[in-house]
């Protein structure tokens, strides 16, 4: 001010001009509060699936979604997807979780807060109320050409994640969920499902990185194949062996050949296999939890609504809802022959549910009556 022979008010307007010029600027400022994850290094196939995501940018549907049951690497393909979509969004990619499975799911109102702070607003000009907060968010997004990750949607009502979708203009969302949200309209949609088994074992190799070498293929080969090709078991087998560089691969083989235990060596520190599907499985209602645990002895690999009625003890419009939900959930697969299977993890997950909620003589009751029924079926 000196310099500018500025004095009295005239130098204090001048402090003032200068203090709200950065203020200005502040806020101006991505707050970088919803930065991508990293992507995993060894992130292995899925060209299908990567060549649906680089459609997503071009693709007349504002919304793509990617679901699939725990375990099979949504989050990972849709971080890998969005780091490699960055150039085609110069007004930024941004990824919340929603923690959908969690007990206590992110809110629509306060994900819009984190959003709005991230695009640049102010605390104090954010609204209160979640519906003006939408409308701030969707006129910010027509103005840019962002990319939104939603990561892990999953309460009970598209509620959640609807707020929250870019409106028209050139801004595109990219959810991930292990419900289907069959009410979201306009939506491009993914159904992500295991590995085959050659990618399987290339995944497990390069989780193994240099030991892979001196391990025998065919051992590979077995542990893929008794993994089912789900990316988060392949994980959870590589990061075992990598971590105990003593352990030989023929002999965790020969561990998870035990089906009664082998949910217990899918576990490597904080990952657990048992632990992506209990998510899922409190989610469900208790009439869903009851005929999903008794499924699981059904002796064949795939089975109708009637045969899920016998076991759940339920009316046929109680099981017909009840295979819903679990489908819902991606904790059934389902086909055009009114046919659900298990996923041979997911079964034994089950029976383990099973155990600890029956007794053995209700359980070897439960195990004649399913015979039965099948039989008659046949």
């Amino acid at each position: 001010m000196e310099a500018l022979a500025l004095e009295g008010d005239a130098g204090k307007q001048l402090v003032e001009l200068a203090r709200d010029g950065r203020l200005r600027d502040h806020w101006a400022r991505p707050a970088s509060l919803c930065e991508l994850p990293r992507p995993v290094d060894d992130f292995t196939g899925r060209a299908a699936e990567l060549a649906w995501t680089s459609e997503l940018e071009c693709a007349e549907s504002v919304v793509s979604l990617i679901t699939g049951s725990g375990g099979m690497g949504k989050t990972t393909l849709a971080v890998r997807a969005a780091h490699a979509l960055r150039p085609s969004f110069p007004g930024g990619v941004f990824f919340v979780d929603l923690l959908g499975m969690s007990p206590r799911p992110a809110t629509a109102a306060d994900t819009l807060w984190l959003l709005l702070r991230t695009l640049g607003v102010a605390d104090e000009e954010i609204p209160d109320d979640a519906g003006e907060r939408a409308s701030v968010y969707r006129s910010l997004l027509r103005d840019r050409h962002a990319l939104v990750v939603l990561d892990n949607a999953g309460s009970e009502e598209e509620e959640q994640v609807r707020p929250l979708l870019p409106g028209d203009g050139a801004s595109r969302a990219l959810i991930t969920a292990r419900r289907l949200l069959a009410g979201l309209e306009g939506v491009r949609r993914l159904a992500l499902g295991p590995h085959s088994p050659s990618e399987a074992t290339e995944l497990l190799a390069g989780i193994l990185g240099v030991r892979a070498a001196r391990d025998q293929e065919s051992a590979l080969h077995q542990l893929a194949e008794l993994s089912e090709g789900m990316p988060l078991a392949l994980r959870i087998i590589g990061n075992r062996l990598v971590s105990r560089p003593g352990w030989d691969a023929a002999a965790l083989v020969a561990r998870l050949a035990d089906e009664e235990h082998r949910l217990d060596q899918f576990k490597a520190g904080d990952l657990k296999i048992a632990t992506a599907f209990g998510m899922s499985y409190e989610q469900l209602s208790d009439t869903a939890q009851r005929v999903f645990r008794r499924l699981a002895v059904v002796p064949e690999s795939d089975f109708d609504a009637a045969l899920a009625a016998v076991v759940g003890e339920v009316p046929m419009e109680v099981a017909w809802d009840a295979l819903d939900e679990l489908v819902d959930l991606g904790l059934l697969m389902d086909s055009v022959a009114g046919r659900y299977r298990f996923h041979d993890l997911v079964r034994l997950f089950a029976r383990l549910r099973l155990e600890a909620a029956e007794s053995p003589a209700e359980r070897e009751a439960l195990t004649a009556r399913a015979a039965q029924a099948y039989a008659t079926q046949s």
